[in-house]
Formats: C-alpha cells, structure tokens, sequence
C-alpha cells in the first residue's frame, strides 16, 4: 500500500479580536484514505523497517537495547538472557543497537479525523487575500452580527491573518477548521465568488511526536514488545502444562490462582498463544482484579494477546489460533469437541428424546469466488 502523510495545522476564524486564530505548535500528520489504524501501522513499520514477528529477531544482534514509555516487556525477562546474548538495557537511544517500541507506538497515536474540515493551504490564502483587497465583497458577508462585521472590515486584522499563515512551516499544507469556523470560511468565500471546498476531511491524524520518533530511529534495529516478548519466556506451554493451569486456576485457594497467573505470564508467549488464548477466555474475566493482574508481566502478556475483560474467544477463535500456529493437535482438538458437545447439550437437555451426536470439527475450506 501506497500512502502519503500531510502536515496539517488546526486554526479558528473570527474568534476574540483576530481574524485567523494559529497555534502553530499544534500541528500534527494527517493521512487521506480508507484504511483503518491496524493497517496503517504496519504500512508504516514497514517503511521504516520496524520488526513485528520474533522470526526476524536475531538475539544475538540486540545489543544495547533502549525501551520506548510505551514499550510492555518485564525487565527481568530480559535480564534472565543478557549474559546468553550479552545484551544491556541503556536509557540514551541514540546509543542504542536496538529500541524497543509498543506494537501498538503508533496505533495509539493514531485517531479519525471526524470533526476537523481541511482546506488547502492555498485556499485559506487566497479567501484571505480577497477579503484583504475587497472586505464589503458580496451581500452575504452581512449575515454576521456586528462584532463580526468589524473584524472583516478591519483592514489591518486581514493583513495580520495573512501575514500568519504565510508565517508558518512551508510544509504545512493544509489548514483545518472546526465546524463553526468552516461554516464562516464557506460563507466568506462564497460572498467573495471563490470556490471552497472541504473535501479533506475523511483523514486520519498522527501525533507528530510517536510519527518522529520513530523516524529519528530509522536505520537502527527497531522491534516491537511483542516481538521480544516471542523470543522471551522459559518454554512453550504444552498439553500438560495447561490442564495443570487450568486446574489451579479453577481453585478457590488465592495462592494457587496466582501460581497458575504466574506460569502464563512466564511461558513464551508466542509458541503459547492457543493455550493462553483459552486460559485467558475461561478466566481472566474471573480473576482480573487479582493483584498480579497488574504486574507488568501479566500486562505484558495482555497487550502481546490483544485481551482484555471485554473480549469474549470462541470455539472458532480457538480453533483459528491453533491452526495458525500449525498447532491445531488432538488435545486442542479434544478441548473444542468436548466444549462443542457441552454448548450443543445445554440447548437441547430439556428434551427427552434428543441427544447430541456426530459433532466434527472440520476446517472450513476458503470460499471461491463466483463469476
């Protein structure tokens, strides 16, 4: 995917004693397009090279490592295999071999552009400068209160508004409105026959800061959290392992709990994620105000699976990870049939005369597309 980032400033027209209100500290990166903030990201991880999959990490190349504010990894895990890869943790990223980013640095930063109408740089200026050589231009300049009036006809004002916006960084190239501001903008331009038109206004803003920052470390090893966290934990979670969890996390005794919590937090979370992904579904709702709920390592495994009190895992969903994974064993297998079978009761117990056979799990083949 193709994409371009504007730079954009938000002002305000007739507002106090001024005709065009800037702040020029406060512009921001602006995309035009369709695609929703997943897609963007990693358009952008792309371009600048960013690593999101622990398959393109090599441990042994990490070196000086510097952590990003937003960046979700348990320090001790990374101490555990310092000496193995002789790694370090330093605070000063322009000495770093490899920053480490949240896998959501730039998602975050990221917003719709629903209530901000974009104009041209161009078309502000030219509105402006017509407005300067003409200001009693067109009859429907007269539907503004007094006040309003005043300013518009204030001949020094316009030159001041003028003079600010030819002020600004060269590489602004477009000027947002709020709504009201729009309204005045269209009014103006229309009483001086001058054609506008907001037809930015279906964008996608990034914050300046997350979009630079990231820029600033073009050309070093950048990797996500999660990608670190795949190459990170003692071992895989197996069969085994899960009922063992499982069991301890159904307890009532708190300690056994926090044990289970414990073992998910520290398996390796990539070669683990349909065992957590089940675990997480059956019980964090259950036990997410336990205390080590909010440990930076449990966090950690929150953000690396997307999970949080709201999301609800399906057979599907369960099914579709394992796959993913090429993990898709008979003890996964087993877990589904046994659920589905549960599910395919529970609606039909109340009959006599009905019971439950034949439940198969197959995997849905892709759909053809017709002529």
């Amino acid at each position: 995917m193709d994409f371009n980032l504007s730079k954009y400033l938000h002002c305000e027209l007739l507002m106090g004693d001024s005709v065009l209100v800037t702040q020029e500290d406060s512009w921001k990166y602006v995309y035009f397009g369709t695609v929703d903030r997943n897609i963007l990201q990693q358009t952008i991880f792309e371009d600048l090279s960013v690593k999101s999959s622990g398959f393109e990490i090599n441990p042994s190349a990490l070196g000086k490592m510097f952590f990003s504010r937003s960046a979700s990894v348990p320090r001790y895990k990374v101490r555990e295999i310092k000496d193995k890869y002789n790694l370090s943790v330093i605070r000063d990223s322009s000495k770093a071999d490899t920053v480490v980013i949240s896998k959501n640095e730039l998602k975050d930063n990221i917003h719709d552009n629903w209530y901000e109408y974009m104009f041209s740089r161009n078309n502000v200026k030219e509105v402006l400068e017509a407005l300067y050589v003409y200001p009693h231009s067109g009859k429907n300049i007269y539907r503004f209160n007094d006040s309003i009036i005043k300013l518009l006809n204030n001949k020094e004002l316009i030159k001041s508004s003028i003079d600010k916006l030819n002020a600004l960084r060269p590489d602004i190239e477009y000027i947002a409105f709020s709504y009201r501001s729009r309204s005045v903008f269209d009014t103006v331009a229309s009483a001086l026959g001058i054609y506008s038109d907001p037809s930015k206004n279906d964008g996608k803003t990034i914050d300046p800061h997350a979009y630079d920052t990231l820029l600033q470390s073009k050309g070093k090893n950048v990797i996500t959290d999660s990608a670190l966290q795949s190459i990170l934990g003692s071992s895989e979670m197996d069969y085994e392992n899960y009922v063992f969890i499982d069991e301890l996390l159904n307890s009532s005794d708190p300690s056994n709990i926090e044990l289970g919590l414990t073992l998910m937090a520290n398996c390796n979370f990539e070669e683990s994620q349909h065992y957590l992904l089940i675990l997480l579904g059956d019980y964090f709702g259950r036990h997410r105000y336990v205390n080590y709920c909010q440990s930076v390592a449990f966090k950690s495994l929150l953000d690396f699976m997307d999970f949080n009190y709201r999301t609800r895992v399906s057979l599907d969903d369960i099914l579709n990870k394992a796959d993913s994974l090429n993990k898709l064993t008979d003890e996964i297998k087993a877990i589904v049939h046994k659920r589905a079978t549960s599910e395919f009761n529970h609606i039909l117990n109340k009959y006599k005369w009905i019971q439950s056979k034949g439940i198969e799990i197959v995997k849905p083949q892709p759909q053809q597309e017709t002529e």
